[in-house]
């Protein structure tokens, strides 16, 4: 049994259904959870442990903030903090700074950085989100993040890469948008998070998230609020299609995860 204390990390990569998942996990009674959390991005103020810690939940001073400190003293520093006031603290990832790359870093890594950091002062409880992969680049390809910067192909290297990384611990966007109460146990079960149904009450309210863009994000947008749904595939796109289906990776990713074509 391992003497580190326990840590939970939510996995997710961009245009996955994150952004609301998330929403969810932070709207249960006793967590605290820190959106979009990576130790390449520490130094970007609206993604710093600390920084959140301070404007979403005043478990931090603005003193704290401007001392800048470095990734793994701040996450166990405000670790303590939600340890004594009877509170879990839960960290979402950028998963695809590590494995699609060109967003702080050039090229992947194919590894959770954040996890590998962590792992020596913690005990890690992990689960992972996926969507199917026709989905999430249809909605990728159209971040300004990445244009002219990711092919299909880097794309669905890096999705088959996550997929082998997380199997065993995931759980589907499409699966917790039919059956949100279900998945969400399974959520709490594989982070080991006392279960609490009234987020579905109380999701939609939570702003401590990043990401949280009600004009564009569909599974987040006012207008839905506080509706769970599933979405439609944003586009049709034959010509994609055929593609993929000569893509091995993205065959493998579908048979990992259990996705029909």
């Amino acid at each position: 049994m391992s003497k580190q204390p326990p840590i939970r990390i939510f996995h997710n990569m961009a245009r996955s259904g994150g952004t609301m998942v998330s929403k969810c996990i932070g709207a249960m009674s006793g967590v605290r959870l820190f959106s979009e959390i990576h130790p390449d991005a520490n130094h970007v103020d609206y993604m710093n442990v600390t920084s959140q810690a301070h404007r979403w939940y005043q478990l931090a001073r603005q003193s704290d903030v401007d001392r800048r400190s470095p990734f793994v003293e701040g996450v166990k520093a405000i670790y303590d903090v939600t340890r004594g006031e009877g509170t879990v603290m839960v960290l979402r990832d950028w998963a695809s700074i590590d494995f699609i790359g060109r967003i702080l870093k050039d090229e992947p890594t194919y590894e959770f950085h954040l996890n590998k950091v962590l792992e020596p002062h913690f005990s890690i409880h992990r689960c992972a989100l996926v969507r199917h992969p026709l989905d999430q680049w249809l909605s990728t390809r159209r971040l300004k993040i990445y244009a002219g910067k990711l092919t299909v192909e880097a794309f669905v290297q890096g999705y088959r890469r996550y997929a082998e990384a997380v199997c065993g611990c995931y759980v589907q966007y499409e699966q917790f948008t039919h059956a949100p109460e279900a998945t969400m146990q399974r959520i709490c079960e594989l982070l080991e998070l006392d279960y609490d149904p009234g987020f579905l009450d109380r999701w939609h309210t939570n702003t401590a998230i990043t990401g949280d863009n009600k004009n564009s994000s569909r599974g987040t947008s006012t207008a839905e609020a506080p509706r769970i749904r599933p979405l439609p595939r944003r586009e049709q796109d034959a010509e994609l299609e055929e593609q993929l289906q000569d893509n091995a990776d993205y065959q493998l990713s579908l048979k990992i995860l259990g996705y029909q074509h």
